[in-house]
């Protein structure tokens, strides 16, 4: 028998229905599924044992698209029950010598992009996983591990000169942002991919938001507003030293009190972590903080097997 098999609706995404196509020895293909093949140009209900009950559509002689419900697990099951049938993938990773199975295949073309050593490690743990059967990561936890590989935004916000373009510039270990002692310097958002504790983010050092005198950094500003509401992670960055208390209720996701080198005071009470860019306190806290936000610890101890 000589026929291929294709996932036409987005792998990994819940549905309604799915579609398959499956390309070739048509009738021999349906026989090893476990059905008798539709006749040409009609459309029949067929059954998958162990998988689902189907429509089955076949427009020519050497084209069949199956359309099971479309969960994750019955695509799964469904591509296994193929790939048992003997049939191929034609929508399969780039060969790569070393794999032993798609799944392996898929993650090797993978980590050619990964970035953070928790994508890596991830990734390299999943064909065990999808060989051992195990069950699918739950929708919520699925998004959450998305984002080792595509890296969320982080939006560092607050009052002028409290040093967050200091602390832009240590977190990513190099000058990315311009820094002064006065107000008013950073008239754009300054973005910067950023390593936080294994994981990757896209870093938005936004303008400070009480300088809207200012026409261009009004404008700016106003744009910095909309990336906060597109942000996965809102962070509010304060002095610890500032008079009149901490910020206003529903101030980020994340409160950071700066310059604690300057601070004999134990921490303020409304701020998650304290950090120094000068002596480097509390920037590994932070980091840790960010990626627990955005990728829990609950997601990353999760064994179950991730459609990435």
């Amino acid at each position: 028998m000589h026929a291929t098999f294709a996932q036409r609706s987005t792998p990994g995404v819940a549905s309604a229905v799915a579609v398959f196509e499956v390309a070739g020895d048509v009738d021999a293909a349906c026989e090893a599924l476990g059905f008798t093949a539709p006749t040409i140009g009609q459309a029949s209900l067929r059954t998958v044992p162990n998988v689902d009950t189907l429509l089955a559509i076949r427009p020519s002689a050497s084209v069949l698209l199956l359309t099971p419900h479309g969960g994750v697990q019955v695509c799964r099951a469904l591509s296994k029950a193929l790939l048992n049938a003997g049939l191929s993938r034609s929508d399969a990773a780039p060969a790569w010598p070393e794999a032993s199975t798609d799944v392996e295949a898929r993650m090797l073309t993978a980590l050619g992009h990964a970035r953070g050593e928790r994508a890596v490690a991830h990734l390299l743990s999943q064909p065990s996983r999808w060989a051992a059967d195990a069950e699918d990561v739950p929708a919520s936890t699925a998004r959450e591990l998305d984002r080792l590989l595509h890296p969320p935004l982080v939006v560092a916000t607050g009052p002028a000169n409290v040093g967050k373009s200091s602390l832009a510039n240590a977190l990513a270990g190099r000058t990315v942002a311009r820094v002064a002692d006065r107000p008013g310097v950073t008239r754009d958002a300054v973005a910067v991919d950023l390593e936080l504790d294994g994981l990757v983010v896209r870093w938005l050092d936004a303008p400070g938001v009480d300088l809207s005198d200012d026409a261009v950094l009004a404008e700016a500003q106003a744009l910095a507003r909309r990336a906060i509401e597109a942000a996965d992670l809102v962070i509010w960055c304060q002095d610890g030293r500032a008079d009149g208390g901490g910020p206003e209720p529903g101030a980020g996701d994340l409160r950071i009190a700066t310059r604690a080198d300057l601070s004999k005071d134990a921490p303020p009470s409304w701020a998650d972590v304290s950090v120094s860019t000068v002596t480097g306190r509390g920037l590994e806290s932070l980091a840790r903080l960010v990626r627990q936000r955005l990728v829990s610890d609950a997601a990353l101890a999760h064994s179950g097997a991730w459609a990435f």
